[in-house]
């Protein structure tokens, strides 16, 4: 959770490491990204959002062992 409040993450996990469909908010409230990850590293396509809910395509794409590919 943020400081204010807001819920900061929604994530699984599985023996610690970061397995599942995860979504994160900024502060305000507002998607800040939604991807998934498998064994602790993104694969398949992430969109990632700026705090005024607008998509960040710099940090947006493809990831394969947690590398953007595109």
């Amino acid at each position: 959770w943020h400081a204010e409040g807001q819920k900061e993450s929604e994530s699984v996990y599985r023996n610690g490491e970061l397995n599942g469909r995860q979504r994160t908010w900024h502060a305000n409230g507002q998607l800040a990204s939604e991807g998934l990850w498998v064994l602790g590293k993104r694969e398949g396509d992430w969109v990632f959002y700026n705090p005024d809910g607008t998509p960040d395509d710099r940090q947006s794409g493809f990831y394969r062992n947690d590398k953007k590919a595109n």
